[in-house]
């Protein structure tokens, strides 16, 4: 009898070492189960994915009206299933607004709303629809709010320090150095040339570096600057390789490699934020070229007469319909007809609007963050809603590709 009971719980451990060793290995799980609040039945599908970018749940809540709420959370559950615990329901002037209640407060949940079936951010609604003591019993409602009123100056360029947060940092091109800002630093500058450098086409923002090659008297240099924006930290990366920085001209970006081609001797090269540069092509006198995840071979005679650069833009039109789309590791960002729209990747058919836009340029994703130009004003859209971060007269005139970045954390 003692042995048939020492067996069993023998057996017991084992099974519970085996789920465990299953689950820490598991990387995707889809499990769909129901939660009824106030007499409305809502299906849940949990997905658990798990790779190079992700880690965490989406979360799609499909009331009996048949809205779709799609959400992210992070995994700090261990992978566990049916982490939906309760579903909060806000109404009010014809809106519905969810908020899924899991154990654990994470960042990237936000509360979303309906209305005739269109899904709407609550940041989209707040100044519309007075939900403030909903909101606030899941969020500092304070971060819904706009403050444009004092912003931190530095010379002509004036940073809007209450709608920036700690993870947030901020770089802009002044022709000869670097405007950077934080919450930790405030405002500061580092100095990159001795004159103004009016055409910077051969600098990059990657990750958190601004990387540019030493401009000076002459037409070439061995010398790529690095700036860390986060620090304002600047270090010079001499090489091996002298080029002709007159003659050169950017191809793309990478997988954090800046790729550029050096027309006078018929050198492609990368250099990337360990401060190494490194000569690019194959053989039999191909370079290299990026075509949407694909490396394919080009002749110079290509790069010579038509100034081919990589293409690296995304297409997303057999499942989403767009005029511009922009890629974060968990969501599209998506401009149609002048609204904005974000697209989980798990649900293309979900579109939850965020904000209208009229004018803008040099749109870019940071983290889960949009920024675009708008005139002499640069705005960044997050969770919390659509706010201005930087104004500069400058920007009315000068707005290339490497005018201005954000690194968000």
């Amino acid at each position: 009898m003692k042995k048939t009971i020492e067996f069993g719980i023998f057996l017991f451990i084992v099974l519970l070492i085996y789920q465990f060793v299953v689950i820490f290995l598991e990387n995707n799980h889809i499990v769909k189960y129901d939660i009824t609040i106030n007499d409305e039945k809502y299906i849940i599908e949990e997905e658990y994915v798990k790779n190079k970018n992700i880690n965490g749940y989406y979360l799609t809540l499909k009331s009996e009206d048949n809205d779709i709420y799609t959400f992210f959370v992070d995994n700090k559950y261990n992978k566990q299933k049916k982490i939906v615990k309760d579903i909060k329901v806000f109404e009010k002037d014809g809106y519905k607004c969810l908020y899924p209640v899991i154990p654990k407060k994470d960042k990237n949940l936000e509360i979303l709303c309906s209305k005739k079936h269109q899904i709407y951010s609550a940041a989209s609604l707040y100044k519309k629809v007075n939900m403030k003591e909903f909101i606030s019993e899941f969020e500092d409602t304070d971060k819904y709010i706009e403050d444009n009123k004092t912003p931190d100056s530095m010379q002509s360029t004036y940073f809007y320090s209450n709608n920036i947060f700690e993870n947030e940092y901020y770089a802009l091109y002044k022709y000869k150095s670097l405007y950077l800002y934080n919450r930790e630093k405030k405002s500061f500058y580092q100095s990159l040339y001795p004159s103004d450098v009016y055409d910077n086409s051969l600098a990059a923002f990657i990750d958190y570096y601004y990387i540019c090659p030493e401009y000076n008297s002459g037409d070439t240099t061995d010398n790529f600057i690095m700036v860390n924006i986060k620090t304002g930290n600047k270090r010079n990366n001499f090489s091996e390789f002298s080029i002709n920085y007159k003659k050169s001209y950017p191809l793309g970006i990478v997988d954090n490699k800046f790729y550029f081609m050096d027309l006078s001797s018929k050198t492609e090269y990368s250099f990337n934020t360990k401060g190494s540069m490194e000569v690019e092509g194959t053989t039999n006198n191909k370079y290299r070229y990026y075509n949407q995840g694909v490396w394919e071979d080009k002749t110079i005679t290509e790069f010579e007469t038509q100034k081919i650069k990589f293409n690296t833009e995304i297409d997303m039109k057999k499942h989403i319909d767009y005029d511009e789309i922009y890629e974060t590791d968990k969501f599209y960002y998506i401009i149609k007809d002048n609204k904005v729209y974000k697209v989980y990747k798990n649900n293309y058919d979900s579109k939850i609007y965020l904000f209208s836009i009229k004018e803008h340029s040099n749109v870019f994703a940071s983290g889960d963050n949009l920024y675009y130009i708008s005139g002499n004003t640069i705005y960044k859209y997050d969770k919390y809603g659509h706010k201005k971060v930087l104004f500069d007269d400058e920007l009315k005139y000068h707005k290339t590709a490497n005018t201005f970045y954000a690194y968000v954390e």
